[in-house]
Order: C-alpha cells, then sequence, then structure tokens
C-alpha cells in the first residue's frame, strides 16, 4: 500500500476530533504534537483507538487463520481506515473486502491490490467505473457476487461492450429463505453457472459464497446447527461444481465467515476438506477492535461452544472508545454526557460506561466499579442512571464501550491511536 498521499492530508480545527489549531497539522506529524487525551490536549468527545488492544486482536487472527488453513479478507466497511487496512494487509490479509463500488475506489486509491466485493455489481456506471479498474491495472485481483440470471446477462452485455480486456471474476452467492441476497435453491445456482460458462471469457466463475450471519438475522431458531447446515450446502456445492468443470481454470474460492460465526466456518469439516483443493477466505471485519457489547457476548458463545484452545482462550480486547464529558446533572440518580447519537453507535446496544477520569485527580481512568446504565441517548447527549454512591460529578470525562464498531467508525473523520498512557501516537482517517 502507498499511504504517502494520505499521511500528507492536513487537518485543520473544523475537523471533528482536531484541537483548536492555527494552523493545519497534517496527519504524518499528529504524533509529534505529543497530544495526551488526560492533558485536556484533545477535545471531548473524542474517538480512540488502543494501540496494544488493535495490534493484539489482529495478531489473535493471524494466529487462528494460519491453525486451520484458511485466509482472511477483512471487510472494509467495518473502519473504511487505509491505515488499519494496511495493518490487516501487513498481518497476512488475503485482501479487503469491500460492499460497495465507492468502497472499492477508497482501497485502489491507495494501492491495494485484491478487494472482494461481498456484493452484487449492478447498475451500468458502476460496472464501468470495475472495470475500468481492472483495465488500467493487470495486478488488481477483483471479485464481485452474482445470484440471477439477469444481473449476470448484464454484466456479460457490458463487459463484451465496454470492452472488458480480462475477465470479470464472480462468486456465486448463495443466501436462506427469509434473508437477503443469494440463490435459494441449487439448482438455480448450477443453471447459473452453466450460464457464467457460456459467457467466458468475459466472465470468470471462481467460487461460491454466504453469508451465515444473515440465518440468525432471519429469525430462525438453532442458528448454530442451522449455519452447519448452511456452510456445509455451499461447500457441497462448491464441490460439484468443481466437479462439472463449471469452475474457471483457477484455484476455487469458498468465501464464508463474517464476525459473529467465523469460526464455524473455520472448523467446519466440509470445509476443512476443501483446503486441498480450495482458498477458503473468510470476511470477519470487527475483530480488529472488538466492542464492549454484541462482540464480546458473541466471543463468550465462541469459547463455550469449541474444543479448541486457541478459540477456547481467545482473548479479543475491546480497543474503541468514545470518550464523553458529563455536563449536567440536573436530578438525583441522572448524569449527562456530552456524547450522542453523532457520535457512537446505538444501532444493536446503548453505549457502555467503562472508565472515568477527573483531571488533576487521577493519574489514569478508572474502572467504574458502580452500576451505571445508559437508558436513553439523543442526537447529542447520552442518559446515565447512577447510584447515589456514585463520585461521578460536572467536569468528569467517561468512556464509552460500543456494541458494533462499524456505526461508530463511520461517525468519526478522525479517530486517535493512543498508548497505555493516552499518548497520541497517530491519527486514524476514515472515508465513509
Amino acid at each position: 500500500m502507498n499511504l504517502e498521499e494520505l499521511r500528507d492530508t492536513e487537518l485543520t480545527a473544523t475537523v471533528k476530533g482536531m484541537p483548536y489549531v492555527e494552523t493545519p497539522v497534517k496527519l504524518r506529524d499528529v504524533a509529534s504534537m505529543r497530544w495526551n487525551l488526560l492533558a485536556g490536549d484533545l477535545p471531548i468527545p473524542v474517538a480512540t483507538l488502543d494501540r496494544v488492544s488493535l495490534l493484539s486482536n489482529s495478531r489473535w487472527m493471524r494466529s487462528f487463520t494460519e491453525r486451520h488453513g484458511v485466509r482472511i479478507c477483512p471487510h472494509g466497511k467495518t473502519t473504511m481506515a487505509p491505515q488499519l487496512f494496511e495493518l490487516q494487509l501487513d498481518d497476512g490479509a488475503w485482501g479487503i473486502t469491500v460492499a460497495s463500488v465507492q468502497q472499492m475506489r477508497v482501497c485502489r486509491r491507495f494501492g491495494i491490490r485484491r478487494i472482494l466485493m461481498a456484493n452484487q455489481l449492478v447498475g451500468e456506471p458502476e460496472m464501468r467505473a470495475v472495470f475500468r479498474e481492472i483495465n488500467c491495472d493487470p495486478d488488481f485481483d477483483f471479485y464481485c457476487l452474482v445470484d440471477s440470471e439477469q444481473n449476470v446477462r448484464d454484466l456479460h452485455r457490458v463487459a463484451r461492450d465496454f470492452p472488458l480486456e480480462r475477465p470479470l471474476q464472480v462468486l456465486i452467492e448463495g443466501g436462506v429463505r427469509g434473508g437477503r441476497a443469494g440463490y435459494r435453491d441449487v439448482s438455480d445456482a448450477l443453471a447459473l453457472a452453466r450460464l457464467l460458462a457460456d459467457f467466458r471469457p468475459q466472465l470468470a466463475l471462481c467460487g461460491v459464497e454466504g453469508f451465515e450471519g444473515i440465518i440468525e438475522a432471519a429469525g430462525q431458531q438453532g442458528p448454530e446447527s442451522r449455519v452447519d447446515d448452511f456452510l456445509r450446502s455451499l461447500a457441497t456445492l462448491l464441490d460439484r461444481m468443481i466437479d462439472l468443470g463449471l469452475i474457471a481454470d483457477r484455484v476455487p474460492i469458498l468465501s464464508i465467515g463474517g464476525s459473529i460465526y467465523f469460526d464455524l466456518a473455520a472448523t467446519d469439516p466440509k470445509v476443512q476438506a476443501l483446503r486441498n483443493c480450495c482458498t477458503v477466505v473468510l470476511r470477519s471485519g470487527c475483530y480488529l477492535t472488538h466492542d464492549s457489547g454484541m462482540l464480546t457476548e458473541n466471543l463468550q458463545r465462541v469459547r463455550a461452544r469449541t474444543e479448541d484452545p486457541l478459540l477456547s482462550d481467545a482473548a479479543f480486547r475491546p480497543a474503541l472508545h468514545v470518550w464523553g464529558r458529563i455536563q449536567s446533572m440536573p436530578e438525583p440518580g441522572l448524569a449527562i454526557l456530552n456524547v450522542g447519537k453523532r457520535d457512537v453507535s446505538y444501532d444493536v446496544d446503548l453505549p457502555v460506561a467503562e472508565k472515568w477520569f477527573r483531571p488533576g485527580v487521577h493519574a489514569l481512568p478508572v474502572a467504574i466499579t458502580w452500576e451505571v446504565r445508559t437508558t436513553q441517548i439523543n442526537d447529542q447527549h447520552t442518559f446515565l442512571r447512577i447510584p447515589a454512591e456514585s463520585a461521578l460529578r460536572i467536569g468528569d470525562v467517561v468512556a464509552l464501550g460500543v456494541s458494533h464498531p462499524c456505526t461508530t467508525f463511520d461517525k468519526w473523520k478522525l479517530l486517535y491511536l493512543v498508548n497505555d498512557e493516552y499518548d497520541v501516537v497517530d491519527g486514524i482517517l476514515t472515508f465513509f
């Protein structure tokens, strides 16, 4: 990757999270400013990433994928931060997953060569944008999903008229009834594979993809067993398409495994049986920062359903926090933070108050030991219900843990990477 352009980005006081500066500060110079969160150098609210936790989470995933002989193509939509993409690629990521052409453009701007678009490529302008990238760079390795005859025919028509110099690589997406995209019947998938074979050389069928996380979202009961069935059905379909000679002349790809069931996707016996002839690619994205809500709860379920010592000892740590200041205590038992929906995720769970800090009193943030509950969140305010014995007062700083990091990252153009002393060691830019 080439991040020199990014590091030359100039940050002014109008960027959310930036302190008041009279002259712009280049991203590459943020560390040299010697800002410290606890010294009051940063405006509150502010979002931070703990460097030690971030590196630990990244290295754990590398160990896990190496142990099970699978690859990771982390979903970039979680962070949309090229600097974090670089960390993931340095730790062995196979590529970066995206969901849209805009996200693909961000990756290409900073030199990412392998991109899996875990979505259908629809609309002629979007198709042409991708085709231009493919034609401009012979090293650009791009994949997208198909699940319908109409989409396949549209891709073939535009690719033929463009003309596309190399084939567009596609994966057939599997789905579940009541879920979102993806074929519903194996016969439809095989018919689609045969159609793709007819449309060579413009289109190349490279494998099968599925998102098992949608099974729980679709409201079905007993998700683990249904996930197992779904994973095996995808692996069986790929095996059959290989036998029928429907896969293009390359190593087939089986792409599965979001952030919730990555363990089942990697360890399923049918999936493991394909390792010798296929590339198995997970797409988990949230592992890098983890969180203090849904992913923490999911990790407990992972540990409960495994005998793998690496999984049972998995030690993902929350790396992402949003810091707010108590601005009002208008009635007994209620504290109002200056953090709201514009600053922190609330789509899955409300944020969790984890630590507090009083300037001039504490050397480092202190764990909150009272029962503090987040009961409500407005655009710019968070409501904390606190017990009578709480020592919190107006002006105190509170660290909020998040649930679902994706929808916290998209609220910040600039986050800060901090060390154990809360010194700012880098600024992290996002591109949503």
